[in-house]
């Protein structure tokens, strides 16, 4: 997905109070030569964002998973 249109949903996510959720399991995989663009990179959006990577599939090893989930303080006290 384009930086553009990511600028354009975080900005109705902004709007209407939305937490993120994303999985970036197969960022490093990019076919076009672009690079990837990772929703927390848009202005106002780390605050708001749980981010999901999965290590080893992500490096083309499923013989295990290790994943890593984290957000920011501000998401986690949503959730109190």
């Amino acid at each position: 997905m384009s930086r553009e249109d990511l600028e354009a949903i975080a900005k109705v996510i902004l709007k209407h109070n939305v937490v993120v959720i994303s999985d970036e399991i197969y960022s490093e995989l990019t076919y076009t030569g672009n690079r990837h663009v990772s929703i927390v990179e848009i202005e106002g959006m780390k605050e708001r964002t749980v981010f999901n990577q999965w290590v080893l599939k992500s490096l083309c090893d499923d013989r295990m998973e290790n994943g890593v989930c984290s957000s920011s303080r501000s998401v986690d006290e949503t959730n109190d």
